[in-house]
């Protein structure tokens, strides 16, 4: 599901950055990318869907509760990666809604039965799942808005 874009275009702004010491532009450019990658995550947020039952354990692990930006710098490459999405507590479940499941059967595994409401059963049909994405629309919709925010930034940063 990661996707590495990188951006041409920006002289002006490299050349300024080149001329700062390497700690402070890391800096800036990490909170260049967090703002940038907020663009993303507040489109995600408005596209996911969120469950309305009263169920907690669904409540607690909700993939809207789970999406979060993190900006990662490495010194030996020389780059700054920001990550938009949920984190491993949620991924999985991130994955079914995005791109939907095939229709399956579940078999008890090492119980010799599954509990449904009215009995116990050896298999079920599963219809599967109709996708709902949100993080591919977000993607798709805010890239402009994201990347002249993350220049935004920069050069309100730089000075």
């Amino acid at each position: 599901m990661a996707e590495q874009i990188e951006v041409s275009g920006l002289k002006e702004l490299n050349a300024a950055l080149k001329d700062l010491e390497l700690k402070i532009a890391t800096k800036y450019l990490r909170d260049a990318m967090k703002v940038g990658g907020g663009v993303f995550l507040d489109s995600m947020l408005s596209l996911v869907r969120r469950s309305h039952g009263h169920d907690e354990r669904a409540a607690r692990g909700h993939i809207a509760d789970d999406l979060r930006v993190r900006v990662r710098a490495s010194k030996a490459k020389g780059l700054v990666v920001a990550r938009i999405g949920p984190t491993k507590k949620t991924a999985w479940k991130a994955n079914f809604l995005e791109f939907g499941t095939a229709a399956h059967v579940i078999r008890a595994r090492k119980a010799k039965a599954l509990f449904m409401p009215g009995g116990f059963i050896k298999s079920v049909h599963h219809p599967g799942a109709v996708a709902k994405p949100f993080m591919r629309p977000a993607f798709d919709t805010m890239y402009s808005t994201a990347i002249q925010t993350v220049k935004d930034t920069l050069a309100r940063l730089i000075g």
